[in-house]
This record gives C-alpha cells, sequence and structure tokens, in this order.
C-alpha cells in the first residue's frame, strides 16, 4: 500500500489546491434498487455533481467515484446534509441508504444493502439509457454514522470490489462488525469522538478498528468530540447526549470534513497529497489523535509551474515553453501525452470540467501542477 506523508507546513496549500477545484453544483434524485434475492426494494436519496442545482437535472460531464452512505439508528438519510453538501461539490456521486429506519432494524439487511447499491450503480454506469451512464469512474467507497457504520463494516467484510470502509463512530451490530472486522481487508478509516456517549469507543469504534485486517488502517480520535456531532444540529441523536458540553458541532464537523476529503481523495481520486496533508493535518490540529498501521514514506512537494496559465483553466492553457506534457485525471487515468510547443496553447475545451494533474518534462527537469478545468 503506497501512502505519503508531508510536513504540517504544507496543509493548507493543499487545502487551497482542494477548494479550487470545488465547483460543482448539487443536483438530487430518489432511486431503488430490487435485490431479488430478498425480494427487497433498496431506496436511495442520490446527491451528484450538477452543472445546474436541482431534482433531476443532468450529472457534470466526467466520471465521479461512489460513495455508499449509511444513517445511524432511527435517525433518516437527512440528518447528515452537511456531509454532502461539502464532498458532492468537489466530485463525488453520493448515494444515502434510506432503508432500516425502524425501531427494530435488521443489521444484517442493513450490510447486504450496501451491496446492492454499489452493485446497481455498476449496472447504471454501463446503461445508455440511465442518467449515470457513464459517469462513474468506477472506485467505490463505503461511509456510515453509528449504526451505518457498523454496518459498513458488515458489507466490506471479504469484499475487494470497494476502495475503502469509513466509519463516523462506527457501532456494534448484530450480527457483529466487530467480528466482521477480520474479514476487511481494504484501507479503513475510523473517526471516533473520544467523549462519545451513547456508543462508547472502546466497547465499538476501538475493537472495530483493532480487529480490521485492513492493510493500511487509521484511527482519528476528536478530543472531546462527541456521537452526534457527524450529523446536522437538532436530530434525534441528540436525545441521547442531552447534557454534552465537549468538542462544538462546528469544530466537530469541519475535522470530519477535512479527514474524509484527504482520505476519500486519496483512495477514490487517486490524489497522492491527499495522503500528505492526511498526516499533516491530524499532526497539526491539537483537537485530534491518529494511530494508523500504514508504512509511510516520504515525498518531495509538487513543483509549481509559476508560467502555467490560466488558472482555472476554461479552453485551453498556456505552458512555458516546449517539452514533454503528461495530463492525468483525477482517477489517475493518462488523458493526454505529447509534444508541447512554445506559444502553442493545449486545447482542454473538449476536457470534463474537474481537477487535472499536469506534468511537463522540459529539458529533463519535470514539473507538476494541479489545473482545475472550468467551463464557462
Amino acid at each position: 500500500m503506497k501512502w505519503f506523508t508531508l510536513t504540517a507546513a504544507f496543509a493548507a496549500p493543499l487545502l487551497i489546491a482542494d477548494t479550487a477545484c470545488a465547483q460543482y453544483e448539487i443536483g438530487h434524485r430518489t432511486e431503488s434498487f430490487y435485490d431479488s434475492t430478498r425480494d427487497r426494494n433498496v431506496g436511495v436519496e442520490v446527491y451528484y455533481p450538477a452543472d445546474i442545482a436541482g431534482d433531476d437535472v443532468a450529472v457534470s460531464m466526467g466520471s465521479f467515484p461512489l460513495v455508499v452512505f449509511g444513517h445511524g439508528f432511527f435517525m433518516p438519510w437527512s440528518d447528515y446534509s452537511n456531509i454532502w453538501q461539502f464532498l458532492v461539490p468537489t466530485g463525488y456521486i453520493m448515494a444515502f441508504l434510506t432503508t432500516e429506519g425502524s425501531a427494530f432494524p435488521s443489521h444484517g439487511d442493513y450490510g447486504l444493502d450496501y451491496l446492492v447499491v454499489a452493485s446497481g450503480f455498476e449496472t447504471e454506469n454501463e446503461s445508455n439509457a440511465s442518467p449515470y451512464y457513464q459517469h462513474l469512474s468506477g472506485r467505490e467507497g463505503f461511509v456510515g454514522h453509528s449504526m451505518g457504520g457498523g454496518a459498513a463494516w458488515l458489507a466490506a467484510a471479504g469484499n475487494n470490489d470497494i476502495e475503502t470502509v469509513v466509519g463516523l463512530a462506527p457501532a456494534e451490530t448484530s450480527p457483529s462488525a466487530i467480528s466482521a472486522a477480520s474479514d476487511v481487508t481494504v484501507p479503513a478509516l475510523v473517526i471516533s469522538g473520544s467523549s462519545d456517549g451513547v456508543t462508547p469507543p472502546q466497547d465499538n469504534h476501538g475493537p472495530i478498528y483493532d480487529l480490521s485486517a485492513s492493510d493500511c488502517k487509521a484511527y482519528v480520535s476528536l478530543n472531546e468530540g462527541s456521537h452526534c456531532g457527524y450529523a446536522d444540529d437538532g436530530t434525534i441523536c441528540d436525545l441521547g447526549e442531552f447534557l454534552f458540553n465537549g468538542m462544538d458541532r462546528e469544530t466537530q464537523q469541519t475535522i470530519t470534513h477535512q479527514l474524509l476529503q484527504f482520505w476519500l481523495g486519496f483512495f477514490l481520486k487517486n490524489q497522492e497529497d491527499a495522503g500528505d496533508a492526511f498526516e499533516a493535518y491530524c499532526a497539526s490540529n491539537a483537537d485530534t489523535d491518529l494511530t494508523t498501521n500504514c508504512t509511510l514514506t516520504a515525498v518531495a512537494e509538487l513543483e509549481r509551474l509559476p508560467s502555467l496559465y490560466p488558472v482555472p483553466a476554461s479552453s485551453f492553457f498556456m505552458l512555458p515553453g516546449a517539452g514533454l506534457l503528461e495530463v492525468y485525471d483525477e482517477t489517475g487515468r493518462n488523458i493526454f501525452r505529447g509534444r508541447s510547443m512554445q506559444g502553442v496553447p493545449v486545447d482542454c475545451s473538449q476536457w470534463p470540467q474537474g481537477c487535472y494533474l499536469v506534468r511537463f518534462d522540459q529539458d529533463g527537469e519535470t514539473m507538476t501542477a494541479r489545473l482545475p478545468v472550468i467551463h464557462h
């Protein structure tokens, strides 16, 4: 497993780079996938990158990673608007499960629902009648809060078709998420509030992390963080922490958003500098404690291309001379390779909107930069 480390001083420039690429509006659709094995319809509310915000609008040009998200016990999908409002504009398709919202949920079925949705979207991606046709990059992650986090581990057990699993205060389930963790081998992230009064870390988050068999896993403890702080304010979850007076919700959500941005960016978008930023962010933030088993390898900061312009690009961009040019999209796919000429613009008018990695070799010196492309 490839991983990276970077000094905390470089964390801010990386945040700026990611913000420059967050240009999408948010589209929304209600979908359902049928599981014939269980004779069960699995409902999801889908939020996706769009050029115009709204219901049933077209997906933006390009392909995006899929994130399937599971809600907590007795909490609807709508309690997590802070998460889709942060992640979707940066280039993710997010499917929020709407099943198992009763007072007597089936954790086993909930875990299977993750798999049905992932499989359903893979089929949609290949159907030219689907609004998601050719809009999925093929990289997928499961993310869940509380009960949804435990169910995500059930879904990830023995599953190598996804790239990562993430739990926000993942809870023990029946069947046991803790027992299933020994069969989870994909990269895993657990975010835990040290003052969680609903699912105590020592009985839930900790054992799930400890027993996960992932070659790369990370456990981030939020000092005085809560159980309900990942969700929007005013949910039924808050009743379980009525007297909580630890980390405020805004701080907890800000930290969680950044951790998700870096972790998912690394594993679902192949953004190598996101691996650097993840560790640097934890190291520089007094509210977080990071435990990880990953092998960390230092890499240099991306060299800058001061003469690359305009940034962001719309229909073309210019380079500082003649040389070999290679361009990669957010999935790591090489979309351009050729010679650039002095004073000749590079046409990017047909490239999907997104953030690209530009490598420019001139006289044996290689320079690398990120280039957002936004069509006006």
